[in-house]
């Protein structure tokens, strides 16, 4: 994870999903059927990025 490597603090809900998505592209398949998993896998983190844009930021508390 970049922020825990560059001292940049906590980590942002970006790098959590950066790093899923990274682990499922790098997922070694053994087959057709785990391929068309990390398939979704990776379609169903595109959806979730694309629903976190539409939220808006939540307060926190430092």
């Amino acid at each position: 994870m970049l922020a825990k490597f560059t001292g940049l603090g906590c980590p942002t809900f970006d790098d959590y999903i950066e790093e899923l998505s990274i682990m499922f592209e790098m997922y070694p398949t053994n087959g057709e059927q785990q391929l068309r998993d990390v398939r979704k896998c990776l379609t169903l983190i595109d959806e979730l990025e694309k629903m976190a844009d539409r939220l808006p930021e939540v307060p926190r508390d430092k």
